[in-house]
């Protein structure tokens, strides 16, 4: 077994910037809404995963996360094999 720790952050200093941004949307309480996650970059110790909301045939959200794997410090370290091979497909 492993132990991970992530941490994400809403800063893109070093990640990709947002494909678009969607104004004027409005959401109900009860809208039924699909996600769509893509792993778009894995690298040695982060990864890159975007994030697509749609209702029905409209898209709604888009969004961009970096997640870095740290250890008990927050030193950034490699992400496990396991991992690797499981986002790789």
């Amino acid at each position: 077994a492993w132990r991970s720790h992530v941490r994400a952050s809403s800063q893109n200093a070093t990640g990709p910037a947002p494909k678009k941004i969607l104004r004027n949307l409005f959401l109900l309480f009860d809208d039924v809404l699909d996600m769509d996650v893509v792993c778009e970059r894995v690298g040695s110790s982060s990864l890159v995963l975007a994030y697509t909301l749609t209702r029905g045939d409209q898209e709604v959200f888009q969004g961009v996360a970096r997640y870095v794997n740290v250890d008990e410090s927050g030193t950034p370290t490699p992400i496990p094999d396991a991992l690797r091979t499981a986002l790789a497909g």
